[in-house]
């Protein structure tokens, strides 16, 4: 019944370059906060993420369209967060 498989190397390396890809970008995140504004750091983070996907995306020939293909549920989020964000910020007062 139990299928799994032992973790090869590749696998290992993997989870351990995503880790310190994750945990370093916490790191990074805490000693630049003093020279880069927290809000310019999510937008590089964002936009590297988003150039990075775009380009996977493309070698391997997915559409880049938003309103066609895997796009239209993350667009159709996207309208609807985008839209909600000045309510959520009213009511609490910001």
């Amino acid at each position: 019944m139990n299928d799994r498989k032992p973790l090869d190397l590749r696998a290992f390396l993997c989870i351990a370059l995503l880790c310190s890809l994750w945990g370093g970008q916490q790191v990074l995140f805490k000693l630049s906060i003093q020279d880069i504004h927290p809000n310019m750091q999510i937008a590089l983070r964002s936009g590297i993420g988003c150039v990075l996907l775009a380009a996977f995306m493309w070698h391997k020939g997915v559409s880049l369209a938003p309103w066609h293909g895997p796009w239209q549920a993350g667009t159709l989020v996207g309208v609807i967060l985008v839209n909600l964000a000045p309510q959520h910020r009213r009511l609490n007062g910001a």
